[in-house]
């Protein structure tokens, strides 16, 4: 059932809705299902305060709503130069922001990937512009001691490496 308030908010499936629009189920589960008349069909959810300010939406066609969302993807953005956040428990767990800078654990990245806390890599670690290794490298060309280096628990760099203070090897080691 639909019922319109005093106030002007609509209701359904209760008669007292404290808000614009509330919806009500009795059962463990309420599905709002939006359905577009056909295939290639733009649909979104549009948030705002006194103008878009974010969309929630399903690409019907190419590029529709963000350059490069392809027909079926669903998109979630900012219309404007503000941060997209993700949270838990009320506090911020991720941003990207207007410059398309990426936050964990901090709202105000200051580069692509801008990571506050401890960081753990379950596989391989590359850093810099590398192709796919199974090991974690820093630098851009590739090892060529395949027999010393070839697994996600193995460092290649392939540059200088400075240290300071002690430096200990346990097994083999070569320095040229």
């Amino acid at each position: 059932f639909v019922s319109i308030a005093s106030s002007g908010n609509v209701g359904i499936g209760t008669t007292g809705p404290a808000s614009l629009l509330q919806v009500y189920g009795s059962t463990n589960s309420i599905t709002a299902s939006f359905y577009s008349g056909g295939s290639s069909s733009n649909m979104s959810i549009k948030l705002g305060r006194t103008s878009d300010e974010g969309t929630l939406a399903l690409a019907g066609a190419a590029n529709a709503y963000l350059t490069g969302a392809a027909v079926g993807d669903v998109v979630l953005r900012t219309d404007g130069a503000t941060k997209l956040m993700f949270g838990t428990n009320n506090l911020a767990a991720m941003t990207i922001d207007s410059s398309q800078n990426v936050g964990i654990g901090t709202t105000s990245p200051a580069s692509k990937l801008d990571v506050t806390g401890d960081v753990i890599f379950r596989e391989g670690l590359q850093v810099a512009n590398t192709a796919t290794a199974s090991y974690s490298r820093f630098g851009t060309t590739a090892t060529t001691h395949s027999n010393w280096i070839s697994s996600a628990d193995d460092l290649f760099i392939s540059a200088d490496l400075e240290g300071r203070g002690s430096l200990s090897f346990a097994g083999t080691a070569s320095l040229s």
